[in-house]
């Protein structure tokens, strides 16, 4: 496996990509995109066409089946740090969409530490991502194996200003380096803004933002369901309660302004109670469903 070279990231999963694509190793799941104004934000709506594909591929797989050990050779990018790979995501529905997987299981559910932040850092020096991660089942992780996720900014390509839409709710003057809360985002969450992605610096800053969430218990054990959410820009975790609002299962990018949907009525729905409504009920105890 080849070694990340200075800014070639974003290049290699392209090419990837490409060959992937043609061998069928790599499944979008074919999305119409919407561009829609939530609650003063320019939320992009997707509605999966080829879900099904997806769904019939994970109940075809043995029970302790995990993908990532070893990745498929034709998703597998590169090695990013010592511990993580960088590969392919097989049913994307975003281009680029990329995952950071480490070389040995580790339990998605347990806390993040600095090999975690290093990779992230790692991959926001080569390319301006978004970097997610579900932290549990009610987060919207479906596998167990420790994995963090890249999305290529801007969101919106035929607006390269855009970057992540729930920006436009953000106060721009809020002091960096200070954990704190956004005060239009209406929904559970703390937030840092960033002057670097030095590693350390990130770890301090979710040990703080987890610790004012109660999301951490005993050293070494599991968290609380949460989501992470960090660009070049800034750090985000939001609190976890349930994986879905009225059926439909929403992960990190939500709160980036990213909502994907199975139906057309699914669409309609999201469109008549608008964003807000959704991230404040997946972050309040007792709203989800």
């Amino acid at each position: 496996i080849r070694v990340v070279q200075p800014g070639r990231l974003y290049q290699w999963v392209g090419e990837i990509s490409l060959v992937a694509l043609n061998s069928g190793s790599l499944v979008p799941l074919t999305t119409q995109v919407e561009k829609c104004m939530l609650d003063n934000v320019p939320v992009q709506l997707r509605v999966m066409e080829r879900a099904k594909k997806k769904d019939k591929a994970k109940t075809a797989r043995p029970a302790n089946f995990n993908p990532f050990l070893p990745p498929e050779t034709e998703l597998t990018v590169c090695r990013l740090t010592d511990q993580y790979l960088a590969v392919l995501n097989k049913f994307c529905v975003i281009d680029h969409h990329t995952l950071l997987i480490t070389d040995t299981f580790v339990e998605q559910t347990l806390p993040l530490g600095l090999p975690d932040f290093t990779a992230a850092s790692a991959a926001l020096d080569q390319h301006d991502w978004l970097v997610f991660f579900n932290g549990g089942g009610a987060a919207g992780s479906s596998e167990s194996h420790r994995h963090l996720q890249l999305v290529p900014l801007p969101f919106d390509l035929t607006n390269p200003e855009a970057g992540v839409p729930i920006e436009v709710l953000f106060d721009p003057s809020l002091t960096p380096g200070l954990v704190t809360q956004q005060p239009r985002c209406t929904f559970t969450h703390r937030i840092a803004m960033l002057t670097s992605t030095d590693p350390e610096q990130l770890l301090q800053l979710y040990h703080t933002a987890m610790e004012q969430l109660a999301l951490l218990n005993e050293r070494d054990q599991p968290t609380q369901p949460y989501n992470l959410l960090l660009t070049r820009r800034w750090l985000m975790i939001v609190p976890r309660y349930g994986e879905a609002v009225n059926g439909i299962g929403f992960n990190a990018v939500a709160f980036a302004g990213g909502l994907l949907v199975r139906s057309v009525e699914q669409l309609d729905w999201i469109k008549q109670v608008g964003l807000l409504h959704i991230l404040k009920a997946l972050t309040t105890p007792g709203e989800c469903a």
